[in-house]
This record gives C-alpha cells, structure tokens and sequence, in this order.
C-alpha cells in the first residue's frame, strides 16, 4: 500500500506523525506537569495569605483550623509529588537555578499545619514563601 504512494506524499506523511508525536511528547510529560505545579504554587500562595489573616486566630483548635491544617498537609504532598515525580529534570533544574525548593516548602507546610502559636506560624509562612520564591 506504501509503495504505490508518491514520495513526496510519503515524507509528509511522516514529518507530520513525527511532528505529532513530538507534540504530544512536550505536552504531556512538560507543558501540564509544570502548569500544574505552576497552579499548585499559587494555590499555595492563597492559602498562605489566609494563614497570614487568620495567624492570631489559629491557636484555638476549631473546625477552620483543622480544615486549614488538612489543607496545608494536601498541598505539601501536593507539591512533593510534583517536584519528585511530575515535573521534567531539566525544569528541576530551572527551579534550583531559581533558588525554589518544593522539597523543603512541603516540609515546611507540614510543620505549619502542626504549629499552633502565632510567632511560629509567621516563621514558617516566611520559610514556605522563600522556599518557593513567592512574594513575602
């Protein structure tokens, strides 16, 4: 069946399967893994200004603090899974270069949904924001 097409006709065929499958190569395993951790990082950020807001208030042990907490501990493995398994090497080392470490803001965000005092709770949100080099 090949054979009886034209050359021409043949090549194009093939550049085009090669240029679709370098597409979707790019798209699946880079361009959404680093939107999402892209996504999951601003996330983070939002939930850090509602720390930030509600930081004198967190000391009571409530039903909003144990949401806040759940919260906080979803998106450390939320961000551990995407720095160890998600996201391509070479974007990994784009976010060192960057000085960003999702590693240690996961470890971080772990120990904030644990701490209950104030002082404490604005040391971590300091560390967990320059972990991930988000605006203080």
């Amino acid at each position: 069946m090949f054979l009886n097409i034209e050359p021409m006709y043949l090549i194009g065929i093939l550049v085009s399967f090669a240029v679709g499958a370098l597409s979707y190569i790019i798209i699946q395993f880079w361009m959404r893994p680093i939107s999402r951790y892209r996504k999951l990082k601003t996330a983070v950020g939002a939930h850090l200004d509602f720390y930030s807001e509600k930081a004198g208030e967190l000391s009571a042990k409530t039903p909003e603090t144990d949401a806040a907490a759940a919260q906080s501990r979803k998106y450390a493995v939320g961000l551990s899974d995407a720095y160890s398994s998600d996201l391509p090497p070479w974007y990994r080392m784009v976010l060192n270069e960057r000085n960003e470490s999702p590693a240690d803001a996961s470890a971080h965000l772990m120990k904030l949904a644990n701490t209950r005092e104030e002082k404490y709770i604005r040391v971590r949100l300091t560390e967990i924001r320059s972990a991930l080099g988000l605006p203080a």
